[in-house]
């Protein structure tokens, strides 16, 4: 298995964005995956850079245009599988990985940025829900424990890689129909867990407890419109990550 850690305590600032999903209240630290399964209509989207709200005449809200979208450009360099990444907002994004993969560790690993991702994104989305509720939680900084897992199986076993020989009823030399050419081990990772710890503050500056319903509103909201946990959960990631009240620990110390 490998087990990434990251970590992460700054808080951002976030435009606000447009969502419409609906949310269902589940426990805290469990394997949400079939809860979602049930309350969620998957619909085919594109995502944006800037959203895009085209409305004519009295046009209802399912008539509007809410496409967000994200453009990147990249490059592979030299054998070593390090990239460089533009995107259209102007940044620059490296990824390498460790050199006993063949790598030259000079940035993060892909997987790295995905869990770094999945931070941001729930930094940014937690701080619009709570903006949005009634009454308003106001954030003042989220502390991440994130811990990522797969098993290795999944880009590892089957090799090599040997095309199968022509058949003569088929041109293409790369036949990889069976599923035995494939490892039995999904790649993707199979869990993510830790804990976030979310600190509030009244309109005053003072740390105040945010309140257990309230948590569990928040933290139920956040992870269904959270782009990123949203895509990892639908992936069949198992998401066991603990939401707790940092204002109700600093009242226990």
């Amino acid at each position: 298995m490998n087990t990434i850690l990251l970590t992460g305590t700054k808080c951002a600032p976030i435009a606000a964005h447009a969502f419409v999903q609906t949310a269902v209240f589940v426990p805290a630290y469990v394997d949400r995956q079939q809860q979602r399964s049930h309350s969620f209509i998957n619909k085919s989207r594109t995502f944006a850079s800037t959203t895009q709200l085209h409305m004519a005449g009295s046009k209802s809200s399912s008539d509007k245009d809410t496409t967000k979208s994200y453009h990147l450009t990249g490059i592979g360099i030299g054998q070593k599988g390090s990239t460089k990444t533009q995107t259209n907002t102007n940044h620059i994004i490296h990824t390498d990985i460790p050199i006993s993969m063949g790598g030259e560790n000079t940035a993060p690993q892909p997987v790295e940025h995905l869990l770094a991702a999945f931070i941001g994104c729930t930094q940014a989305t937690a701080i619009f829900v709570g903006r949005n509720m009634q009454p308003r939680i106001l954030i003042d900084r989220i502390e991440f424990d994130i811990k990522g897992e797969r098993d290795e199986r999944g880009a590892l076993d089957c090799l090599p890689i040997i095309p199968r020989a022509p058949d003569g009823n088929n041109d293409n030399d790369h036949d990889f129909d069976g599923a035995d050419e494939f490892p039995s081990i999904p790649a993707r990772l199979q869990c993510v867990k830790g804990s976030i710890t979310v600190y509030a503050k009244n309109r005053k500056g003072q740390e105040v407890e945010i309140g257990d319903n309230a948590m569990r509103l928040l933290e139920t909201h956040t992870e269904r419109r959270c782009p990123v946990a949203n895509m990892i959960v639908d992936s069949g990631c198992s998401m066991q990550v603990k939401w707790t009240d940092g204002g109700k620990l600093s009242t226990l110390k």
